[in-house]
């Protein structure tokens, strides 16, 4: 009644409307009498069917969400995640802090003498469809490893140059294509090759150009100066194909 004084209702409303009798001969009945029952009603639906369902909606909500919070933070990974996202910094167990090394952008210009070599080999299809005359020209071995090659041929051809340089000039000419970056791939092959071919073999890297008569550029000549360094400059070494020699520095090629 404190909350919708209209909803209780008065005695006069209970006596008037506690009997109904159906007829034609009760004179006494208003049947609109009735009707003034409607807050009682309504007050009677809110109180005993929907405020039950709502508290033990938002009851079951509740106990849901508890027992969610409860199982993950049990869990073991949370633990770990809680401890990962409070940690300011990641320890990798190098003591080496590299934050604040530079990238190298040295120029190099130790550009070397092409060897004197009978053996060729053909990296990724460079040299395609044929290979100048003037890297051809008296080479007995000329052979073709990495890009559509198959590893069961990289090994081949390594075996068959560590077999042809026991009796000869331990020098290899390996031929590139100056516009396509130095892979991880090639490293390997090359790491292999140190292995398995004779002590004192050196390896002349040599960037083509698109035009295989012509020389590459300058920029593009500089990623295997720094490929030969991270290699090893005992092993391998970077010569220009048996044109002009050129200045690396030069970026229109100035002859030396």
């Amino acid at each position: 009644a404190w909350l919708w004084p209209a909803a209780a209702p008065d005695p006069a409303l209970v006596e008037a409307t506690r009997f109904f009798r159906a007829g034609d001969g009760n004179p006494g009945a208003d049947p609109a009498l009735w009707g003034q029952w409607w807050p009682f009603v309504t007050m009677l639906w809110a109180t005993w069917v929907l405020l039950p369902r709502v508290l033990l909606c938002g009851l079951a909500f509740a106990q849901t969400r508890q027992k969610a919070h409860r199982l993950l933070a049990s869990h073991p990974a949370m633990h770990a995640l809680m401890y990962r996202m409070e940690t300011p910094a990641l320890d990798t167990g190098n003591s080496h802090h590299d934050a604040d090394d530079l990238p190298d952008t040295r120029m190099r210009d130790n550009l070397l003498p092409l060897p004197d070599s009978d053996t060729l080999l053909c990296w990724a299809g460079t040299g395609e469809p044929e290979l100048p005359e003037a890297l051809r020209s008296g080479k007995q071995l000329v052979l073709r490893a990495g890009g559509s090659a198959s590893l069961a041929d990289d090994n081949e051809a390594l075996q068959r140059i560590a077999e042809h340089l026991k009796n000869r000039s331990k020098a290899v000419i390996l031929l590139v294509r100056c516009w396509q970056p130095p892979t991880g791939e090639l490293q390997d092959f090359l790491e292999t090759a140190r292995d398995i071919w004779p002590s004192g073999t050196r390896v002349a890297l040599v960037p083509l150009a698109a035009d295989i008569n012509h020389e590459p550029g300058a920029h593009q000549i500089q990623p295997w100066l720094r490929f030969a360094e991270r290699v090893g400059s005992e092993f391998v070494q970077v010569s220009l194909p048996p044109f002009q020699m050129r200045d690396p520095y030069s970026a229109v090629g100035e002859p030396l």
